[in-house]
């Protein structure tokens, strides 16, 4: 159970870096010669964090209100959802999934961490290389940068290309060759690092390796790791350039195509080098030669897609809540249908009407009984229609029949008297976010609703706890493209509860009859972490008759 949370939470949380990432793309591909490599960083950066955290605070404003399936149906959710609909096979399947992911992901930092934890240990046993000419150039980019950290710089075989490393306590790692070099282009190599120690882009890039290897099995991930790592060695050399003199961006320029010549292919999440991936030096030179500082307007223009990104896309779509009973319209009708009700059966053991009344003593007229609808055997007796219940004079059998419509977008009722079962009114009005009126009559006013579930909640989840708390819930498997029917027994509120597990996200019809006559028929679309209710059933129960596009499973509690 636990290892399928997790791959839930991850296959979530890839679904939201994925679409995030896809937009970070889209974005530094259209501003990359209007905003600076610093903000486009800081997007990728964004999307980092998406990556790695699957939960947001819910707001109107996130992007994420126009891919509300993503919201209610996410990624990890849907794979759960259907593994369970498929039956134990299923479950097993989506179990060792999960299983190999966990294994893998442990595999890969055990392989990420493990060496750089080794490596750190050696350098630190090394000297620090304390050539006069070579602190005095480190000193001076340090106070340039106004860095208050030490750096140490090291000697070491480790890296074969100057580069930094540790978070806290940083390290210059320099060749042993360092000494033959020019002093122009040992400055430049001090700024540029010294510009990822200013930058902390150390952190970032464990950061990036530790979200890469979480979700290893993303392809798209690998692409965004690389175009992120591309982004930040442009930041630096942004940075690097902006203490420079302009008749000096030609030699910062060689001084990187020297390094990229002289050393190897570096790529390591535990230190950021100067040469990088090779593939990506001629890209380089060419925004260095055509380099100017950013003006105004492209540093402003810059933030505020950094912030507008970071608000609307570090934020999960805005899921309607739970109304209170006490704030719901429908509540003062709710309660004065239970007093009314209250008030027959008084009435009717009174009058002597009730089960073990006068009347039957007398020979009065006993409830039919009609067949069971399965089994074709004495079922239970059959129960006067709502409408010989509660119409008024001038109404017809059947009148008050309505039809709900609980979609993404709320909970649609049609309230004319004379609607009939067939396609839902998609221009009824919309009478509530959260309940609607399936049937009113005679003082009677019985409502449907949809309840938001705890996220992470599992259809063995629900049927667990409505076990546990002493009742007994009813399973129906209903077969792709056909119906079936399941007696119901509402609790003291005189509620019923549907859970449905869908294997697509096509509405499930639901009519709904109570002693043999149809009150109102219900369109609801399966939806992860959602139940549907209908209100203020009479005690005798009901009968459910639940028809589905595709194999459906669905739970009454």
């Amino acid at each position: 159970m636990f290892v399928k949370l997790l791959f839930s939470l991850c296959l979530t949380a890839t679904l939201y870096g994925t679409i995030l990432g896809v937009i970070v793309y889209l974005l530094n591909a259209i501003l990359r010669k209007q905003v600076p490599a610093r903000f486009r960083f800081c997007l990728w950066l964004i999307m980092a964090l998406r990556f790695l955290v699957p939960f947001a605070p819910e707001t109107s404003f996130s992007l994420f209100n126009a891919f509300r399936r993503v919201s209610d149906n996410s990624a990890g959710a849907v794979l759960t959802s259907a593994a369970q609909s498929s039956g134990g096979e299923g479950a097993d399947i989506f179990l060792v999934c999960g299983i190999v992911w966990l294994c893998v992901t442990a595999a890969l930092l055990l392989w990420f961490i493990i060496p750089q934890i080794i490596m750190r240990r050696r350098i630190a046993r090394l000297e620090t290389y304390d050539e006069p000419v070579f602190t005095a150039a480190l000193d001076l980019c340090r106070a340039r940068l106004k860095i208050k950290r030490k750096i140490r710089p090291v000697i070491q075989s480790e890296i074969e290309t100057p580069a930094v490393c540790g978070v806290i306590r940083p390290y210059l790692l320099l060749q042993k060759d360092i000494g033959s070099m020019p002093d122009e282009e040992i400055r430049h190599i001090i700024l540029h690092e010294c510009c990822h120690i200013k930058r902390h882009d150390v952190a970032s890039g464990f950061l990036l390796s530790l979200i890469r290897a979480v979700h290893w099995f993303n392809p798209l991930l690998w692409l965004f790791d690389f175009k992120a790592r591309q982004e930040m060695e442009m930041a630096a050399d942004e940075r690097a350039l902006g203490y420079m003199e302009n008749d000096e961006h030609i030699e910062y320029g060689m001084t990187i195509i020297n390094t990229a010549a002289r050393f190897s292919v570096f790529n390591t999440g535990a230190a950021v080098g100067m040469s990088g991936e090779k593939s990506n030096i001629k890209r380089r030179v060419k925004s260095i030669a055509a380099f100017k500082k950013p003006a105004m307007i492209c540093r402003v223009l810059g933030s505020a897609v950094v912030i507008l990104v970071g608000l609307t896309c570090l934020t999960n779509a805005k899921l309607p809540e739970p109304i209170r009973p006490e704030s719901n319209k429908l509540y003062h009708s709710i309660t004065e249908t239970r007093k009314f009700r209250a008030a027959e059966r008084t009435a009717a053991d009174k009058n002597g009407a009730g089960p073990e009344g006068p009347a039957a003593e007398s020979g009065a007229a006993v409830p039919q009984y009609e067949p069971n609808a399965v089994s074709g055997t004495q079922g239970e007796p059959k129960q006067p229609s709502r409408s010989e219940q509660t119409a008024a004079p001038t109404e017809t059998a059947g009148s008050g029949k309505g039809i709900v419509v609980i979609t993404d977008a709320g909970i649609y009722s049609s309230g004319n008297a004379a609607d009939t079962y067939g396609e839902p009114d998609k221009t009824a009005e919309v009478t509530d976010e959260n309940d609607a009126v399936l049937f009113s009559s005679g003082g009677e006013v019985i409502t449907a609703s949809s309840n938001r579930l705890k996220p992470g909640t599992t259809y063995e989840d629900v049927k667990a706890e409505t076990e546990n708390s002493g009742r007994q819930p009813k399973e129906v498997v209903v077969p792709a493209g056909g119906s079936a029917e399941v007696e119901a027994v509402p609790d003291s509120e005189g509620d019923v509860s549907i859970y449905l597990n869908s294997e697509s996200a096509d509405m499930v019809s639901v009519d709904v009859y109570e002693g043999g006559t149809g009150i109102g028929r219900l369109f609801l679309k399966p939806r992860t972490f959602t139940s549907y209710t209908v209100s203020n059933l009479s005690g005798d129960g009901c009968r459910l008759s639940i028809s589905a596009a595709a194999l459906t499973k669905a739970l009454i509690y």
